[in-house]
């Protein structure tokens, strides 16, 4: 004896299809919520950045992707060493520099 009939074959796939629609509205929802929530959290994040920086009198600042600084004996890759300051500054005096005409070539 077989349960399987016409009318519980397109019962069975009406039932399949809702369940698959529930499925895909819960999903797209749950996806909403996310971006929502980091969404919040970040507006929530930068505002307790500026809160902090204007209590404590400090101007916000945020670095990305910003290495420490390489110690003695470390690799530093392509970076340049840094030049010591000038100790010494020479003073010239300022002469002003003669007129062309552009014409005269």
């Amino acid at each position: 004896m077989t349960l399987s009939t016409p009318r519980t074959g397109r019962l069975l796939r009406g039932l399949v299809a809702a369940a698959s629609a529930v499925l895909g509205l819960v999903l797209v929802l749950a996806g909403f919520a996310l971006a929502i929530g980091a969404l919040l959290v970040g507006l929530m994040l930068s505002a307790g950045l500026i809160l902090w920086a204007r209590a404590t009198g400090r101007r916000p600042s945020v670095h990305f992707g910003r290495r420490p600084a390489a110690g003695p004996g470390r690799f530093q890759g392509a970076i340049r060493p840094r030049r010591p300051p000038a100790d010494d500054v020479i003073d010239v005096p300022a002469r002003e520099v003669p007129a062309r005409d552009p014409r005269a070539g």
